[in-house]
């Protein structure tokens, strides 16, 4: 897969900018939701997790506000998916993959494909800032404002298993868990 066919252009900018965001969807604690997007894509929401979307003719496009979200991402060579959260912002072509947004950090975990992080937030022209990292299955990495962590390695069956209420904690203190 090479990321240069995920790029996004001034005219994907100026196209997306007239198609308007969903209203923000959001589930409280105890809730969990899931969404078929119209181009067969689904997002998968944790508990306590609010975000939008928008689907254009050049770019699928979610704004992650906070909590946590698993992405299956539908083949479209012709529109890049792009996930907004923190700092920075991913983007796929098809994948799987999960993101994690709490107390200022973002969590992007691959379970298929190939996801691109990007180097700062999508300048408002469109012009992809270049890439910080990029994941492929079985890869992660964390992020805050001006700090990415090194891409680590995580065991397939790990990623996205809080669907499946489970949640392994591997040499993180207590006082991390809690």
């Amino acid at each position: 897969v090479t990321l240069g066919a995920l790029g996004v252009g001034i005219s994907v900018m100026r196209l997306s900018e007239e198609t308007p965001w969903t209203e923000d969807i959001v589930t409280a604690i105890g809730e969990r939701r899931s969404l078929a997007l119209d181009d067969g894509s689904f997002i998968h929401l944790d508990v306590a997790t609010r975000l939008k979307y928008r689907l254009t003719p050049v770019l699928r496009e979610v704004a992650l506000g906070f909590g946590q979200a698993e992405f299956v991402v539908a083949d479209d060579v012709k529109r890049p998916f792009l996930v907004h959260s923190g700092a920075r912002d991913m983007r796929s072509g098809k994948a799987m993959f999960d993101v994690r947004d709490r107390q200022g950090w973002t969590n992007v975990a691959v379970r298929e494909g190939v996801v691109a992080i990007s180097q700062d937030a999508a300048a408002k022209n469109g012009a992809w800032p270049g890439n910080a990292a990029v994941l492929h299955s079985g890869e992660a990495v964390s992020y805050a404002t001006g700090n990415i962590q090194p891409v680590r390695s995580v065991p397939l069956q790990h990623i996205g298993e809080w669907r499946k209420l489970v949640l392994t904690y591997d040499q993180t203190p207590l006082r991390d868990i809690v």
